[in-house]
């Protein structure tokens, strides 16, 4: 059996990142459900999902990862190909163990890479 549940998120343009931990905690709680799997999903082809540490200097680091991919290239297609670029080094969805109501990862941080605006969030638990 499964549990589905959709939130909404909204990002700033550009590169950024927001910790929606608590959110997929939230969807966790209202489904009642305490062990199975959870599934994060991001629909934006130009977010990405990762599960680690929120750190402030970590986030940095990822920030002067992904500017590796340089806006100022040429690139053959002819919208913001760096966004997509930058958005495909990371998946669009992760699953974690849900144990006692709660996800076994420390952090869930969505990455945006594009226009941002609403970005929407699926979570899906399966038990």
């Amino acid at each position: 059996m499964l549990y589905r549940s959709v939130f909404r998120i909204a990002m700033g343009k550009g590169m950024s990142h927001a910790d929606i931990t608590g959110r997929v905690n939230a969807s966790i709680a209202q489904s009642g459900i305490q062990d199975g799997l959870c599934s994060v999903f991001a629909a934006s082809p130009l977010c990405g999902i990762m599960a680690g540490e929120t750190h402030k200097l970590l986030m940095e680091d990822f920030k002067n990862f992904f500017r590796a991919v340089d806006e100022k290239k040429i690139y053959a297609y002819p919208g913001a190909a760096y966004s997509h670029i930058r958005a495909s080094m990371l998946p669009r969805d992760i699953n974690v163990p849900l144990s006692g109501g709660r996800i076994s990862a420390s952090a869930i941080i969505l990455w945006e890479f594009g226009e941002g605006g609403e970005r929407e969030i699926v979570v899906t638990i399966l038990f």
